[in-house]
């Protein structure tokens, strides 16, 4: 695969729509030659158009959607200068298990409180990550406050 550099996403579309039923018969959750080939960039585009991950890059932080039902929310200076250290649940970024960003947001009160999402059984990780997704994206209409010297962030009402 030949690109420019800063093509990285255009050539990813273009690789996997030249190349989609071969690449339907790789295994993506383990090491792969793609992956082995690709640089993280382009791998992570790959898997994007593919299907098997969303990505949703904003200022500060990525949302990934993984086909597996896994969430994260992960620090973008993080996500994109150690690529291979992305996913470990910790100060970079929060995990949610089998609930979407959005169905989470939908599921709490008009104040998201960063102890309500700590006690949540679907995160692990810093959930401060996923205040500051609510609060830059889109498609959430919101506004960052202090609730008893926590973070949170309230909703707008509609």
């Amino acid at each position: 695969m030949y690109y420019l550099t800063g093509d990285e996403r255009a050539a990813a579309e273009v690789f996997v729509e030249e190349n989609r039923n071969a690449l339907e018969g790789i295994d993506f959750s383990s090491r792969n030659l793609i992956q082995s080939a690709a640089p993280r960039e382009v791998y992570d585009w790959i898997l994007h158009y593919l299907g098997e991950r969303e990505l949703h890059k904003c200022e500060t932080v990525v949302y990934e959607q993984r086909k597996s039902g896994i969430h994260w929310v992960i620090d973008r200076d993080h996500f994109e200068q150690f690529p291979n250290r992305r996913y470990s649940i910790g100060e970079q970024g929060a995990r949610l298990d089998d609930i979407s960003i959005r169905e989470l947001y939908e599921s709490l009160s008009d104040e998201i409180v960063e102890s309500e999402l700590e006690d949540h059984d679907a995160i692990n990780g810093d959930v401060r990550y996923i205040l500051e997704y609510y609060r830059i994206a889109d498609e959430f209409a919101c506004d960052p406050v202090t609730v008893d010297e926590e973070m949170a962030i309230r909703k707008r009402r509609r």
